[in-house]
This record gives structure tokens, sequence and C-alpha cells, in this order.
């Protein structure tokens, strides 16, 4: 069995438990310091701010990163990036034993370690990503992709309960202990995955922003990716207002809201890991447009569901889909990507939906404000079904334009960089080296997060 398995391979198993760790690091210490916040009488001000603070430099320090990412050999810029968020995690530590609560002083402090925190993130999960083609051979992409953003939801989910355990336990200050303590290990890690991507001299050709000006002139690419940022602007509306509609409209209790999050959770991970073993490269494109279909048909679903368990059914679906379209979306996006570049757009990717992700938030804020529940996923579930078909109707444009692929391939007319060589890889172990990086035009597959 552990022949035809992904865990046979070493490098693989450190990538997901690394790239899990990073992401359930990053989810307790904002957990453990929003608690603060609270218990502290900063008010919903201060606790969005808090949370606003994690999600900043994933947004706006894309571009930063993928350049860094791309220029930096994949080892040192993970054992780096962890041994940072190690430091940011100390530092809060230390504000907190020493700082006053009240204090604007600790406030800005913690608000500005939370910003650094986040800035380490922004590097690491480009650098994983970017990682995992050389991992494996070419043929088992997609199913490691699938495999990371499994392990990557579960570690989504459990975040949040395993800092309230840790600061129901040993209080705020013990969780960041717990956290920096982790931050180390991973820097182990890291420095233990024996594939190390090592970008060439020219491999930053193209500039900062190379990563947005490939998505802008692929236009499958570019058309996929205004297609998804514009659906999850459209989730995270109906996230902000789910709580509402299960526990106001349909009457649920705690528990109950708890488990249909969960089932949705479960879903996504089930999703990922079917798409990853029968999502073809030829059918990346198809999967993706009709996940983003199915999706917004499931939350007008949702909207009009007569009772808790028709939503929690409509809600699974909704995670299946989800789950696939990462994976699928992933995969075309790496299969599209030179490997020189691929630091950059992985970045450009993550800037792009942060960023759709928090104006999504404000805008379920104001939405909610405004109508009833059940109108408004109603109508963010129509929207989203617009979206798809203009995605669709785009995308099916695009495809068929001369000199521009389907499946897998590169499109002839992306961005050029200038004289990048792929990156090269490096394994201690003698004989041919498998990169996992094909010349353009080769079909390989990888997911972005």
């Amino acid at each position: 069995m552990l022949e035809n398995s992904l865990w046979r391979h070493r490098d693989l198993r450190l990538a997901a438990a690394g790239r899990s760790a990073s992401f359930l690091g990053d989810e307790v210490a904002t957990i453990a310091l929003t608690l603060y916040a609270f218990d502290a009488g900063w008010g919903a001000t201060g606790v969005a701010a808090v949370l606003v603070a994690a999600a900043l430099p994933l947004a706006v320090g894309a571009p930063l990163a993928g350049r860094l990412v791309d220029r930096v050999d994949s080892r040192r810029a993970t054992t780096l990036a962890a041994l940072w968020q190690g430091l940011c995690a100390s530092g809060a530590l230390v504000v907190l034993v020493a700082g006053d609560p009240a204090s604007p002083v600790t406030a800005a402090a913690l608000l500005g370690l939370v910003v650094a925190l986040g800035a380490g993130q922004a590097v690491s999960g480009p650098a994983w990503q970017a990682l995992v083609p050389h991992l494996v051979p070419a043929d088992e992409v997609p199913r490691a992709v699938a495999l990371l953003q499994s392990t990557t939801t579960l570690a989504g989910v459990a975040g949040p309960a395993v800092g309230g355990l840790l600061v129901a336990g040993g209080g705020v200050a013990g969780a960041l202990a717990v956290d920096a303590v982790s931050f180390g290990v991973l820097a182990v890690a890291a420095r233990a995955v024996a594939t190390v991507r090592r970008p060439g001299p020219a491999a930053g050709g193209g500039g900062t922003w190379a990563g947005y000006a490939l998505l802008r002139d692929d236009r499958v690419l570019g058309t996929l990716v205004a297609g998804l940022v514009a659906m999850i602007v459209v989730l995270q509306v109906v996230v902000v207002l789910d709580v509402l509609l299960v526990r106001d409209v349909l009457g649920a209790g705690p528990a109950g809201y708890g488990v249909v999050n969960a089932l949705f959770a479960a879903a996504m991970v089930v999703g990922a890991l079917g798409a990853g073993r029968w999502c073809a490269p030829r059918a990346q494109v198809g999967v993706v447009v009709g996940s983003v279909a199915a999706i917004a048909g499931l939350v007008v679903l949702g909207g009009v569901a007569p009772s808790l368990g028709w939503f929690a059914l409509a809600l699974a679906g909704i995670g299946l889909g989800n789950g696939a379209l990462n994976v699928a979306f992933g995969a075309l996006l790496a299969g599209r990507v030179p490997d020189a570049v691929r630091g950059r757009v992985f970045a450009a990717v993550t800037g792009a939906t942060q960023t759709a992700s928090i104006g999504g938030m404000a805008l379920g804020g104001v939405v909610g404000g405004l109508v009833d529940v059940r109108t408004a996923w109603v109508a963010a579930g129509a929207a989203g079904l617009a979206v798809s078909a203009v995605v669709a109707a785009a995308t099916l444009r695009s495809v068929r334009r001369p000199g521009v692929t389907g499946g897998a391939g590169v499109v002839t007319n992306a961005v050029t960089l200038e004289s990048s060589p792929t990156a090269r890889t490096d394994r201690p172990a003698p004989g041919p080296v498998r990169t996992g990086a094909p010349a353009r035009g080769e079909e390989q597959r990888l997911a972005a997060s």
C-alpha cells in the first residue's frame, strides 16, 4: 500500500506538516490575541483591528513576498520565515507580560507584532507551495496538492479550538509561549527537507510585479482569478451572515452551529482529496468553472433551506465544491506558470484573494444591516451564478483562441520573463535529479492554497 501512497515521499510528509504547522501557529496566535483584546476591553474595534492586522500582510505584502520566494532557495525561505514567526510570538509574549492592557502603547506594539507575524506567513505560504512540484513526480502533483490542501484545512479548523484551549489552560501568555516553541520546531522541520528549490541567478527577472503581470496576460488564468475573487467576496458575505441564519432563522443552538461548520470543513477535505485523484489536466478548467457555479447555486439553496438539516446539506455541498475548486485551480495554476516566477504568482493570488476576503467581510456587515438574512444569502448566490456564467463564457472564448491551451499547458502569450531559467532543485541522493518542474508547455499540476 505504501508503494502507491503519497506518504512514501519523506519530503512531502515534512512539507505537509510544515505548512500546516505554520498555518496552525498563525491561527493560534491570532485567536489568543483576539481573546486578549476582548478581555482587555478594547471593544469590537480592537478585536477587528487584530483580525485585520493578521490579514493585511497577506493582502498588501504579496508582491515583495513573492519576489523573495523567487530569489531565495526554499530551505532558507521556509526556515527564516519560521524563525521570524517564532520571534514575533516571543515578542508578543514579552509585551503581554510587561505591558499594561489598557495602554495604547501595548495595543500598538501587539498590533505591530501581529502584522509582523502575518508577514512571515506571507513568505512561508508561497515558499512551501512553490516547492511542492519538486517533491513528487508530475503525475502525482494533483494528489500532493490535495494532501496539502486537506491538512491546511484541518489546521484551519483546529486553530481556533487549539488556541482557545491553550488560553483556557495557560492564559494568553501560555498560548503564545507554546506557539513560539512550535515555530522553532517548524524551523527544524524546514531545515530537514532534503529537496531544495533553488531559483537561478536570473530567476527574479520580470520584477516584483511579474506574478500579477502573468495573471494579467494569461487570459485563462486572468479570467479565472477575477472570477474567484468575485466568488470569495460572495462567500465572505454569507460567512459573516451564516451565524444569523443558523441561530436566529433556523433556531439552532451553539452546538448546531458548530456541527454544521464542522461538516463544511470535513466536506472541504473530502472534495480536495477527491479532486486530487480524478482532476486530470484537461478537466481542470471545467472543474474550476463548474465548482464556481455549483457553489453559487448551493448558496441560493442554503438561503431558502426550510430546516437546519437541509441547510447542513447545502453547506456540505459548498464545502465539497470549495475543496475541489482549490485543488483544480491550484493544479491548473502551477501547470501554466514557469517555476522561475511561481512564488510571485502564488503570492499574487494570495494577495488578491485576501483582499477580496477582507472586502467581502466588510460588505457582509453592510448587507446584513440592509436586508434580512435569507434575502442576503439568496442575493449573494444569484450574484455568484451571474459571475460563474460570465467566467464560463470568457474562459471558453480564451481557451479557443489560437495559441492558448485549455489544459495544463502554458499560455503562449503569457508574460515574458527576462531570460529567466527555471529554478534548480538539489537533491542529496545520487543519480538523475527529478525537479518536478518541466519546461514551459509540459503538463504539470499544483494547488494554490
